[in-house]
């Protein structure tokens, strides 16, 4: 934070922001504070858009969103742009209603695209933006970094337990759960209250032509993408996700704790979407399930372990895990399965599926069992590695078991019998639940 502000004085905890631009701020009147969200697409229970309004009001200064999608992203098709901008629309909406301009820019190739931050750094105090530590996001940060000459800090909102909590990685649940436990108080009991934007009357201008979410998603056909990978039936966005929160709530939370590794019951959260967007908070989502049944209740003991260990387990693993080896298998911790067998000659293993954290809806919590053929049908295309070696064709995800069980490794380390073998997709992905 630059001299003479603290992020405490403003109310905002500063174990949630990383300085990725460590400047002054500028000399001279500025527009306005800039949020750039990138992956947080909500407007409210949103700790980066609090933090830039927390800003703004310091500094007497309206606050700008900004968000933008170009078509050449990896993977880029129908399903994840229909999906991405049907969030955006609910933005827009959310946006004005707290008062908050919404520039939003869409190029339809990449031709179209224009280098828009260094701009915007032009007539911003400040950036604030998305801690998100895999994907392309950290190269985006990266490249502002170096063309912004205001402050730039990147939130972190996504996690409950902010990244930074936990100062290493972690070789396993079992080792992420009680430090993360000891923190639930903290964080998870701890609503996010709208805080007001004192300059909601200024109206900044763009220098650029905004573009219309709703409009754009009706002219998919238009943009540069994968048209052969068609948008689901099911809706993004913040309204959708918080219909598919209550939904779940109503219809499958009873009985989650059994149902949800068994694909013909359907009993799985389909919340996993609207977490990888960042249209739901995974706080306000553990919140409402303890409201339905309780914190002691089988199914929501299960559903906050999925939620709140397995999903921050993977954003652990990422942020201190440097971006290019985050899909190798070298990077797995070495109590893993690869480390512990000796490899067997002439059989293969059964693939585990190393889902990419971009952009994209996946389907399912990030470790339920999904059938191959409906993963492939409705998810974004996945990596495939054999990541843990040689014992996962009789591997269970161990997110089924109870929150105690051993690791895979150590568990077949033991003599365990083998499960019978069966064809399990584990989905590496912080974007999930």
């Amino acid at each position: 934070m630059p001299q003479g502000i603290s992020w405490s004085e403003l109310a905002v905890d500063s174990a949630r922001i990383q300085g990725v631009k460590d400047v002054p701020f500028p000399s001279g009147q500025r527009d306005f504070v800039l949020y750039w969200c990138m992956v947080n697409h909500r407007w409210e229970e949103n700790h980066a858009l609090d933090a830039a309004i927390a800003l703004g009001n310091h500094l007497g200064l309206p606050v700008v969103v900004y968000q933008s999608i170009r078509p050449d992203y990896p993977f880029a098709s129908d399903r994840l742009h229909a999906w991405a901008l049907e969030g955006m629309a609910d933005m827009a909406k959310g946006c004005a209603a707290r008062g908050l301009p919404y520039w939003l820019e869409l190029p339809r190739t990449a031709k179209e695209h224009k280098p828009r931050i260094a701009k915007l750094g032009k007539r911003a105090a400040a950036i604030v933006s998305d801690l998100f530590p895999t994907y392309i996001i950290p190269g985006h940060l990266r490249g502002a970094a170096k063309a912004l000459q205001v402050p730039l800090f990147a939130v972190d909102a996504s996690c409950v337990v902010p990244m930074q909590r936990i100062p290493a990685a972690q070789v396993g649940a079992y080792a992420l759960r009680p430090k993360l436990r000891k923190l639930w108080p903290e964080y998870l009991e701890r609503t996010l209250p709208l805080r007001k934007v004192k300059a909601s009357g200024a109206h900044p201008q763009p220098d650029f032509e905004l573009a219309d979410a709703v409009k754009a998603r009706a002219a998919l056909h238009t943009f540069a993408l994968d048209h052969s990978v068609k948008p689901l039936d099911e809706r993004g966005g913040r309204k959708a996700g918080l219909k598919a929160l209550r939904t779940f709530l109503e219809e499958r939370l009873e009985g989650y704790e059994e149902g949800r590794n068994d694909p013909g019951l359907g009993q799985q959260s389909n919340l996993s979407p609207y977490w990888h967007w960042g249209n739901l908070f995974p706080g306000e989502a553990a919140r409402a399930a303890i409201a339905a049944k309780g914190k002691d209740h089988p199914a929501v003991q299960s559903f906050l372990e999925e939620l709140l260990v397995r999903r921050e387990l993977g954003f652990n693993y990422c942020f201190h895990t440097p971006g290019p080896r985050q899909l190798t298998v070298d990077a797995l911790p070495p109590l893993g399965a690869r480390d512990a067998l000796p490899p067997r000659e002439g059989s293969a293993p059964a693939p585990v599926l190393l889902r990419g954290a971009g952009p994209g809806p996946h389907g399912g919590s990030a470790l339920e069992r999904v059938p191959e053929g409906a993963a492939r049908a409705r998810a974004d295309p996945q990596l495939p590695a054999h990541a843990l070696g040689q014992e996962d064709p009789r591997m269970e995800p161990h997110a089924s078991r109870g929150p105690g069980a051993h690791p895979p490794a150590q568990r077949h380390l033991r003599g365990g019998r083998p499960r019978p073998r069966e064809r399990v997709q584990l989905h590496v992905d912080p974007g999930s639940a």
